[in-house]
């Protein structure tokens, strides 16, 4: 008797844990799908400026082009001196 109730014990902790890590691995496994989601749209950005070239990058160019959305922010001049501006997007190709 004694051995059924500390088996029933360890099954019954085991079981726990088993519940406690299959929602972390689904929510880890969700993360990690977008992770690699926004990687892919941020490479595949990336590869639309590139071929637009140096000199297209401004922002009419971009909107007439279909890259991004709106103008966004016009170029300041960052703390580290470069310029920077930011622009939007709200449908991937």
């Amino acid at each position: 008797m004694l051995e059924v109730v500390i088996s029933l014990l360890f099954f019954t902790m085991m079981a726990l844990l088993v519940a406690l890590v299959v929602p972390m691995a689904a929510r880890s496994s969700r993360q990690g799908n977008d992770f690699n989601q926004a990687s892919a749209l941020l490479l595949h950005k990336i590869d639309q400026l590139q071929t637009v070239g140096y000199s297209q990058l401004g922002a009419g160019n971009l909107v007439a082009l279909g890259i991004v959305d709106g103008a966004g922010t016009l170029p300041t001049v960052n703390p580290v001196g470069d310029l920077s501006g930011s622009a939007t997007f709200s449908t991937a190709d």
